[in-house]
């Protein structure tokens, strides 16, 4: 009996499709060395829209806000305004052209960063500084003390970048994966971006049975322009993909602080501090990474779901700014803040 070859049932990819043959193995390597170049990627075209769920972590100067006017403890302090799960979104469009370079461009938002905290108690309760030291106004004698802190972040970039693909497979590979026709890309990325942070921070002051308050509210606004390097890889299988990314940027900040007059509602017509506002300039840097895992539906769509981390730095944040040493109002910016976010993305893609 004459024995025949043993022939291997293989997927591979050929001219955008995923095809399932009976051909000895030779045959099949040799059709995936064609393909390499033909066919890793077999798209050029990508769009990506991810849902954003992001914790965040503040650099920014701790100081107390609510005092015990018996004890002098501290009541409530900038650090316990840790805002709850925010929701974002990240939308990417890009391509990849001829002679090994590609392009794209990008939005990621993060919406809904709040933080609160508040304490009560009778008639005990007051402001650091000069603010809570004086005489007659809702910053002494407090029942209820509470800060409120909100942020938005809007980011937007441009990228050029010079890409690497191969197709290959590794029949003799312990791992099974490796053992699969694969296409693997790696792009080297540079180009600009542009982050808004825009804040805002109220410390609410109550007294006399709850009756009259005082507010001393912040706002900051910090926006950073800068070029960006980045590296990206990404490994695609019949139905699974994997990438990740990591880019990172130096940037010109530009910086700015209102501070609202605050009203002793104790006092009719009485400022206990005139509003001011003022503008500076400084450096930052942002950087930001990400690992996805991407299950195919077919041959253009796909779910994606995966992790990231986002810094800024050299921001101006709300809570930083207040300033309860001095009655005068207050023009003088801290930028010395940061940011970290950092949690899950859900998304689908399409790639064309």
């Amino acid at each position: 009996m004459i024995s025949q070859p043993r022939k291997n049932r293989e997927s591979f990819v050929q001219n955008d499709m995923i095809v399932n043959d009976d051909r000895e193995l030779s045959d099949i390597q040799e059709v995936t060395a064609t393909c390499r170049e033909m066919c890793c990627p077999s798209w050029k075209h990508y769009a990506i829209f991810d849902l954003l769920f992001l914790q965040r972590n503040n650099n920014s100067l701790n100081q107390p806000l609510a005092l015990d006017q018996d004890t002098n403890d501290v009541l409530l302090s900038t650090s316990g305004m840790q805002s709850t799960t925010a929701m974002g979104a990240r939308i990417f469009f890009g391509k990849y052209g001829p002679n090994n370079v590609g392009w794209e461009i990008g939005y990621l938002g993060v919406y809904g960063m709040f933080g609160s905290q508040q304490v009560t108690g009778a008639e005990n309760l007051r402001a650091p500084g000069d603010l809570g030291n004086g005489i007659n106004n809702n910053f002494n004698d407090a029942e209820l003390m509470r800060s409120t802190y909100s942020s938005t972040l809007n980011m937007a970039e441009a990228n050029l970048f010079f890409y690497e693909c191969c197709g290959d497979r590794n029949p003799s590979s312990e791992s099974a994966w490796n053992q699969r026709y694969h296409c693997t890309c790696i792009d080297w990325i540079g180009g600009l971006r542009w982050a808004g942070l825009n804040e805002n921070a109220a410390l609410q002051s109550t007294c006399c049975d709850l009756s009259e308050s005082s507010e001393y509210r912040v706002r900051t606004s910090s926006n950073l322009f800068g070029g960006q390097i980045g590296l990206r890889a990404r490994k695609e299988y019949q139905r699974w993909a994997f990438e990740g990314w990591l880019k990172t940027g130096l940037a010109g900040v530009c910086l700015s602080q209102t501070q609202d007059e605050i009203i002793n509602t104790m006092t009719p017509g009485v400022l206990l501090r005139d509003g001011a506002s003022s503008n500076a300039t400084g450096l930052g840097t942002f950087s930001d990474m990400n690992i996805t895992a991407i299950y195919k539906l077919n041959q253009r769509w796909g779910l994606r779901a995966g992790y990231n981390m986002l810094w800024l730095t050299g921001v101006a944040l709300a809570p930083s700014q207040w300033n309860f040493s001095t009655p005068e109002a207050v023009t003088a910016i801290n930028n010395d803040g940061g940011l970290f976010l950092y949690g899950a993305n859900l998304g689908v893609e399409a790639r064309w």
